[in-house]
């Protein structure tokens, strides 16, 4: 379709294998746990759709009703693809970020340490984010 961005084919396969994996045997953790493992490893260095992406899906599985293990992986691939995009898409990841602090709790699922971990990173930022006029104001307002 014209205007949408095309993600990468690997990105693709594994959030299907991660949602597949979650339909047919949610006690799989160890499956999951390496699926979203790969998937960060994925969104590291991606294009800027792609990465958008693999944080929504990463953010979805960041939430204490997952097993600790996924839960601990998918925050870990989440602020490694926050810290690692910092330097060349400053704007791009302040938006995610920023996002990630408004995730509503919803059905069961409680993202309060993935606002926390947002909000602390948004806190390791602030120098810089200060310096930046473009980026200030929409992180004033997100907090």
């Amino acid at each position: 379709m014209v205007g949408e961005l095309a993600i990468p084919n690997d990105v693709q396969a594994l959030t299907k294998q991660l949602n597949e994996n979650l339909e047919k045997d949610r006690q799989d953790w160890k499956t999951r746990r390496d699926l979203i493992v790969k998937l960060g490893q994925a969104g590291i260095g991606a294009d800027r759709g792609t990465q958008v992406k693999v944080l929504q899906t990463l953010a979805a599985r960041c939430y204490e009703q997952e097993d600790d293990l996924v839960f601990k992986s998918a925050m870990e691939a989440v602020k490694n693809i926050w810290e690692n995009a910092w330097d060349d898409r400053r704007r791009t990841m302040l938006v995610q970020v920023c996002n990630a602090l408004k995730w509503a709790d919803t059905d069961g699922c409680d993202y309060s340490l993935l606002r926390e971990q947002a909000a602390a990173w948004v806190g390791s930022k602030a120098e810089s984010i200060s310096q930046d006029e473009r980026i200030i104001g929409q992180t004033l307002d997100a907090l």
